[in-house]
């Protein structure tokens, strides 16, 4: 075999290894995200079923990085949901409902949205949810809330009772510099939820709710 034939055969094999390791990959997304999408029902209703006091927990979110499927099995594996879930957030016209955990972390995260702050209640203050946006059709944690429009509701639901917001501002372009967004001087009444948006490196998508009476 000469030396041009050695080379083509060399591409040649190079290029199918390439594919079967990108077909293998995106098989091995497929199966964690139908694995989340079993186990995202059972997550919600255990959230229903039993609203925690969690008197400690971190509110950094210096620690946070994108979304990783260890951070999943880890918060399985651990309960985070059945240890720190406080609530449950549900926005019927775009398909959310997921828990609500208290404090900032990567496996919380992974299975939830957050509180963003300490000593938060629905219905006072402005209540702050961060959660992340994942890349699958938007039919996890997040993933939806770019389809949110003006006048949707906002369910929030925790010990304190349940509570409904109508959505009142969207920016799916807000720069992650207005950390103010989460301050309570924003307004009374009102809920705060952002995400990141995975089209662009440093923008959120950040939607506002006030209470209805």
């Amino acid at each position: 075999m000469n030396t041009k034939k050695k080379v083509l055969l060399a591409c040649v094999l190079t290029g199918v290894f390439l594919v079967g390791v990108g077909l293998y990959k995106e098989d091995v997304m497929y199966q964690q995200t139908q694995q989340q999408l079993i186990q995202k029902k059972k997550l919600f209703k255990k959230a229903k079923n039993k609203f925690n006091t969690v008197k400690y927990a971190n509110y950094d979110n210096k620690v946070i990085h994108d979304f990783d499927y260890k951070d999943y099995e880890a918060a399985i594996n651990n309960d985070a949901v059945g240890k720190y879930a406080i609530g449950t957030i549900t926005i019927p016209s775009v398909g959310i409902e997921e828990p609500i955990l208290e404090g900032v972390s990567n496996q919380k995260l992974s299975v939830g949205v957050v509180t963003v702050k300490p000593n938060q209640k629905p219905g006072q203050g402005n209540y702050a949810l961060a959660g992340h946006n994942q890349l699958n059709n938007g039919k996890l944690l997040f993933g939806n809330l770019a389809y949110v429009k003006p006048g949707n509701q906002i369910i929030i639901s925790t010990k304190e009772g349940t509570f409904k917001y109508q959505v009142t501002q969207i920016d799916k372009r807000l720069s992650a510099a207005h950390g103010e967004i989460i301050d309570d001087n924003q307004g009374e009444g009102i809920v705060t939820l952002y995400t990141c948006n995975n089209q662009t490196n440093n923008d959120r998508i950040f939607v506002r709710g006030r209470l209805l009476e």
